[in-house]
């Protein structure tokens, strides 16, 4: 079974950009902040990084199903045990969650790149695993 997700609040991906770059400017100045004499370097999550980049280039469709990405979603993860995680998550129009696909999969020496990347519905995605998929 994998994770459920509530989603707090539907957000364009304009928005998306814009929340993101804020967030890590602010975590910059609490680490400068914390050590003022360090060159520090604002930090995104590569993850992250590659949505910016997929949605930025209007690579937004599932090579399995033809889905759209529709709307990226601000989630909150619960868990039985500890504290409840937020996450942006990107959904099609009627709800389906999408994931990062490796083309090549790290496992078969794909680099975890922006060139080796590509949006596919979640549950597509588990079912591919490792394998190829030349479309």
């Amino acid at each position: 079974m994998h994770q459920k997700f509530t989603t707090l609040e539907k957000i364009t991906f304009a928005e998306f950009d814009k929340r993101i770059n804020k967030e890590a400017k602010e975590k910059l100045k609490r680490r400068v902040a914390n050590n003022p004499d360090a060159k520090l370097k604002i930090k995104i999550s590569q993850r992250k990084l590659f949505w910016i980049h997929l949605i930025k280039n209007g690579n937004l469709t599932c090579p399995v199903t033809g889905k759209n990405v529709a709307y990226c979603g601000y989630d909150r993860a619960d868990y039985k045990k500890g504290p409840s995680s937020f996450h942006y998550n990107f959904y099609s129009e009627d709800g389906d969650l999408f994931t990062i696909d490796h083309r090549l999969p790290k496992s078969q020496g794909g680099a975890n790149s922006i060139d080796n990347v590509q949006p596919m519905i979640a549950e597509e995605n588990w079912a591919k695993s490792n394998n190829l998929i030349f479309l």
